[in-house]
């Protein structure tokens, strides 16, 4: 139990895929989300994919969340489309969603 929380005070993630252990350094990825016209999400959800670790944007659409290289995130919001990015050494997300083509018109409040 030392090594894991040794590991995760270093900003450190493991994996056990085999016989073998895979040690990797997460970093801060931080990033912006907006829609087509370059207006800021707020509230957009920023998760990393297989994991239960997340983040929403603040009032300007930007986020900060602790990942490693290989990790993948999933940006999701109500009345947009669902994208999937790989970070792959990405210093800064600029990310742009678009609008669910099902997406409600109006709504009537009975």
């Amino acid at each position: 139990m030392l090594v894991v929380t040794k590991l995760k005070t270093n900003h450190l993630t493991y994996d056990l895929p085999s016989n073998y252990v895979l040690v990797q350094q997460n970093r801060t990825i931080k990033g912006n989300v907006h829609d087509s016209k370059g207006t800021a999400l707020q509230g957009a959800t920023i998760m990393i994919k297989g994991s239960t670790k997340a983040t929403t944007t603040d009032a300007s659409g930007n986020f900060q969340i602790e990942a490693n290289n290989n990790a993948v995130l999933v940006i999701k919001m109500i009345g947009y489309q669902t994208k999937e990015i790989p970070l792959a050494n990405q210093p800064y997300l600029n990310i742009e969603l678009s609008q669910h083509i099902d997406a409600l018109e109006e709504v009537v409040v009975v």
